[in-house]
């Protein structure tokens, strides 16, 4: 299973007038396909965006649309409802689904997936916040596969596919690709257990971890996810000896990394906050991490959410919110194998978590 198509849209990219370096290739690492007019019968469209000003008709996001051989559109629209909208057709009678949050409004940052296994018939549209815990998912009724043709035209933006300014990445994968939870660790980060430090590919469940607060916990869960490294999926390196680091760690953008102090405590009112790794990268001791085309990610999920030990810092573990209550969600995400059963609730984070502005405000104070 491999992600077959990613493009990164760099800065200042004019979605409409050029196309960008984009990779496609249907074979990925082990999916052999050998003929290029083949269909996709299970796979995944995923895209991020920053959400436009919407008109008081539907405004297309991103728009395949072709009559070559036979009709075929998949088309992903907003409106100022506000409402995300997905249609698709095949030569048929079009099909799709609708979610509707007020979290989808204009500026808003989301991440949007359509996900098919038409042998199974099941599909899904599904739009997560990139900016606060939320995740939406809608079920699409009677899929269809996809072509191979039809997708390398939407992921390079090719001659019947249209996208939003707004886009900040597309990728393609020829699986059905979970729901992934937005804070990750790259594979060699060291995480202090009661063995000391270990990998973290190499943790298991029941190891005891060393938190923030003195208390060893157990590993509930970990996950492990490939993703493409683009858009919120990029990692970041954060160089030692900064933040305390005894080493260099790469973690994704929105793992929240714990920061203490008079500074915090003045600013917030709270000795302790959780500062996201996307907002340190105005430092010289925090950057992107290029030339990666696919990241692997790993999540440790404690009973409750906690800092632990990682390459010497306090950095979260992962986040889950009421997610045991949404078991749609929990089927479709990359914690899918853990028993129901013990799914723990996360009634609140650990510390604060600060918003950007709140950040670079807090960054400010620290380095004066």
């Amino acid at each position: 299973m491999s992600w077959i198509g990613i493009n990164p849209f760099p800065p200042g990219y004019a979605s409409r007038k050029a196309r960008p370096n984009m990779a496609f290739d249907p074979t990925g690492t082990d999916a052999g396909y050998p003929d290029q007019d083949m269909l996709l019968v299970q796979g995944t469209v995923m895209f991020e965006v920053e959400v436009p000003v919407a008109a008081d008709r539907r405004q297309p996001l991103l728009s395949f649309r072709s009559n070559a051989g036979w009709h075929r559109q998949f088309t992903v629209e907003c409106d100022a409802s506000p409402a995300i909208h997905l249609t698709l057709a095949q030569g048929g009678t079009p099909v799709g689904a609708t979610l509707s949050s007020a979290e989808f409004l204009p500026g808003a940052r989301l991440r949007i997936s359509y996900s098919w296994d038409a042998p199974a018939r099941v599909a899904h549209l599904t739009v997560q916040s990139l900016d606060r815990f939320s995740i939406h998912q809608a079920t699409v009724p009677d899929p269809v596969p996809l072509p191979l043709e039809d997708l390398r035209d939407i992921v390079s933006i090719g001659p019947a596919t249209i996208v939003e300014d707004g886009i900040i990445c597309l990728a393609i994968a020829d699986h059905v690709a979970p729901i992934c939870l937005n804070s990750g660790l790259m594979r060699g980060n060291l995480v202090g257990t009661t063995e000391g430090y270990r990998p973290v590919e190499r943790l298991a469940l029941g190891d005891m971890v060393a938190t923030v607060q003195g208390d060893p916990k157990p590993i509930r869960w970990i996950t492990r996810t490939d993703l493409p490294a683009v858009g919120h999926f990029s990692p970041i390196r954060l160089r030692a000896p900064f933040f305390g680091l005894i080493e260099d760690i790469v973690i994704a953008q929105s793992q929240s990394l714990l920061m203490t102090g008079a500074d915090a405590e003045y600013l917030f009112g709270a000795d302790m906050v959780l500062v996201r790794a996307q907002d340190l990268t105005n430092l010289h001791s925090a950057h992107y991490e290029p030339d990666l085309p696919v990241v692997t990610y790993y999540q440790i999920l404690l009973d409750d959410h906690d800092c632990i030990d990682v390459g010497g810092t306090w950095t979260e573990s992962l986040y889950i919110s009421q997610l045991a209550g949404a078991p749609g969600i929990v089927t479709a995400s990359n914690l899918s194998a853990l028993p129901a059963a013990a799914l723990p609730r996360h009634s609140q984070t650990f510390a604060r978590s600060l918003r950007s502005y709140e950040a670079a405000t807090l960054l400010t104070e620290m380095i004066a």
